[in-house]
């Protein structure tokens, strides 16, 4: 849900002569830098003229380089390819244990999507004993696709199967079933993605589907009847394109669809489901803006509605017992972080304001589970991007806070599958930082 600039050819040539100054050996160099399969790119990378076009963003082109050769500056650099092998079964059955303990302790995922909405925000800091602290040991814990370091992850946190395709960020995610679909964004080279891969909460497996028909990041992605929805979306050069698409999962095939209306194309919109019923809130054109629409996917029609009271971008959005709800974002830039929140009753007409997020920061992951908006990650403030996480009961008016993310993230994809609720690749620092690692949080 991030924009992001082009990391230039030149500068990545010129991380790769220094990692060889520092001693790596071709196989080193190239493994880390190719590792992952990356499928569905164009070879496009996203237009230099886009970060003029976004004023607060701050390029670190030279490190990212670096970072996805795999130099850590002092000739130390390890065999991706080889240490990844190794690791792949150990991981795989660490996982496997996390996931079972926490299953133990929580119950069938089915019976926890459908338990007491009272039990689906645990206090701050705690997580209600459904992960056991020796549950996700470091092996289990891959960043940036690399191996994995020796930080646990916090408590209510299980890392998981990493994405298959490798590092990807800005991203978009909707849920079908118990599978978490993971559509476009950019992939560790900085190319636009075709890519559509699918995350089975319960068994913790990915496998690929179709490519969607055009490369895309920051859809506005919904999944309504059993089908997934592609309304709108940024194309590569950061332009928004109003087409549409829909994909069959039982054809597995995708076909055009419904785009937005005319003179109102963006991406990064906050996207709500209720019933058959698609609410687009804010988004981003050439900058934020305040549009809201719904879909009513029975009848094909688009509806206006008032927009929110201040152009937003990159918020959390979700429907509940028939309101609509918007939070965070931002209205401009990371200069102008929001925390305000808002709440849309179709019966009124009109937002209301809500209790706002503790601290202002554009929303990485948004979902919608047990009666609770639940906000992931993001980017604001003195540090940057940032690891918080927190859930708006609706009901009390207020909003808990949880236990941070494994790492910082902003531009992640995610939503709540098989009772559970998934983080998925992003960004682990402002700009261009993308991560395979796939994290999940079970209430």
């Amino acid at each position: 849900m991030r924009r992001v600039a082009a990391v230039g050819a030149p500068i990545a040539i010129d991380a790769t002569r220094a990692c060889r100054r520092a001693g790596a050996t071709d196989a080193a160099v190239y493994g880390s830098a190719t590792a992952g399969a990356r499928r569905g790119g164009d070879g496009a990378r996203p237009h230099d003229a886009a970060a003029a076009a976004h004023p607060g963003r701050r390029w670190r082109a030279l490190a990212v380089a670096l970072a996805l050769v795999g130099c850590d500056g002092r000739g130390t650099t390890a065999d991706a390819a080889t240490s990844a092998r190794d690791a792949a079964p150990i991981a795989a059955d660490a996982r496997a244990d996390a996931f079972a303990a926490a299953d133990a302790a929580t119950g069938d995922a089915a019976e926890s999507e459908a338990g007491t909405s009272d039990a689906a925000t645990p206090d701050a800091g705690a997580s209600d004993g459904a992960t056991p602290d020796a549950a996700a040991p470091a092996d289990a814990m891959p960043r940036d696709g690399n191996p994995p370091d020796a930080a646990s992850p916090p408590r209510g946190w299980i890392a998981a199967a990493p994405l298959p395709g490798g590092p990807r960020q800005e991203a978009s995610a909707a849920v079908l079933g118990d599978g978490l679909y993971v559509v476009g964004g950019f992939d560790a080279e900085g190319r636009l993605q075709r890519t559509v891969e699918v995350y089975d909460a319960a068994a913790d497996r990915w496998r690929r589907v179709a490519d969607v028909p055009v490369p895309m990041n920051h859809a506005n992605l919904a999944a309504v009847d059993g089908r997934l929805y592609v309304l709108g979306f940024l194309d590569r050069h950061l332009v928004p394109d109003r087409r549409g698409f829909v994909y069959d999962p039982d054809a597995d095939a995708w076909t055009p669809g419904p785009g937005l209306p005319a003179a109102t194309g963006r991406g990064d919109a906050g996207v709500a489901v209720d019933g058959r019923r698609v609410y687009l809130l804010g988004g981003v054109a050439a900058s934020a803006v305040a549009l809201c629409h719904v879909f009513d996917v029975a009848t094909g029609a688009w509806e206006r509605l008032p927009d929110l009271p201040e152009p937003r971008s990159h918020l959390a959005a979700g429907a509940i017992d028939g309101v609509v709800y918007a939070a965070g974002g931002t209205a401009g830039g990371l200069a102008s972080v929001r925390g305000s929140t808002w709440a849309f009753d179709p019966a009124e007409g009109e937002w209301r304001a809500r209790a706002p997020l503790a601290a202002p920061r554009g929303v990485a992951v948004d979902a919608v589970f047990g009666g609770r908006l639940y906000a992931f990650g993001g980017e604001g403030g003195p540090d940057g991007v940032v690891a918080t996480a927190a859930a708006y009961d609706p009901a009390a008016d207020r909003w808990t806070p949880l236990p941070d993310l494994p790492a910082a993230l902003h531009g992640a994809a995610g939503g709540a599958a098989a009772g559970r609720l998934v983080v998925a690749g992003g960004a682990t620092a402002t700009g261009y930082h993308p991560t395979a690692a796939v994290n999940v949080y079970r209430p």
